[in-house]
């Protein structure tokens, strides 16, 4: 009786366990990309202005439209940003579009749609919003929409007809600065881990406190806004504040 192996047969196999390790990875990946993404049809995108909107749930009652564009260069190439700028945000206009530059609706100023992407990311420029092409789509990371776009758009009224348990909502807090110290109040006591960003999204300090009010001294932060971001239990809420000298 021969139990020798084939080595042909057994190569085969290898390989084919190979390619279903393989799919099976993709699968998760792909999985896992994009439950953290936002996407929108490559061929649903012109030369046209389209202006698309990324709406960040914060609580039952509040929202937070996050505007964004998608644009076609004059080389058919897909070029995104956000729907406003680290100067002009404050007045909530946005662009449009004139020939083959975005202007803005407030000041005036004019940016080339085949720059985008690639001009500064801050300053009065369209606020930089990366994307990659995946198949047929124009994806987006989340993580990308945040904190800046939290800067630059309004919280607004939600409602819902159905209660959903998953909407994140946390402990309303009230600010207070006073020379160079950020006194946050909050409405119980409980944990709350607080992050502080500037407009380039950048972390600049956290800190964590189990009661309900918060000392941070801010005197090593320059003037300009900042976003102030505080998770209770996993969910959270935030605000703008700014700092003069």
């Amino acid at each position: 009786m021969n139990n020798s192996t084939n080595p042909r047969s057994s190569s085969r196999l290898t390989a084919l366990v190979a390619i279903a390790a393989f799919i099976a990875l993709n699968l998760v990946i792909s999985s896992e990309l994009f439950s953290q993404t936002v996407t929108q049809p490559v061929a649903g995108v012109t030369a046209n202005f389209k202006k698309y909107i990324y709406t960040e749930i914060l609580s039952k009652s509040t929202k937070r439209d996050i505007e964004y564009v998608c644009i076609l260069s004059s080389k058919g190439e897909v070029k995104t940003c956000l729907n406003a700028c680290d100067v002009c945000y404050g007045a909530h206009k946005g662009y449009s579009k004139s020939g083959t530059t975005l202007v803005c609706n407030n000041c005036g100023n004019k940016f080339a749609i085949d720059g985008l992407g690639t001009q500064g990311t801050g300053g009065c420029n369209p606020g930089y919003l990366p994307h990659t092409i995946v198949g047929d789509s124009v994806v987006f990371q989340i993580a990308d929409f945040l904190p800046k776009g939290e800067l630059y758009f309004l919280i607004t009224p939600y409602s819902s007809a159905v209660e959903d348990k998953s909407i994140a909502s946390a402990s309303n807090f009230n600010l207070l600065i006073q020379n160079d110290n950020l006194k946050i109040s909050f409405e119980d006591i409980n944990v709350h881990n607080c992050s502080i960003f500037n407009i380039n999204g950048e972390i600049c300090k956290t800190f964590s406190e189990n009661s309900s009010e918060l000392n941070a001294d801010i005197c090593d932060l320059s003037a300009g806004s900042y976003l102030i971001k505080v998770e209770e239990n996993g969910k959270y809420v935030s605000k703008v504040f700014s700092i003069s000298r």
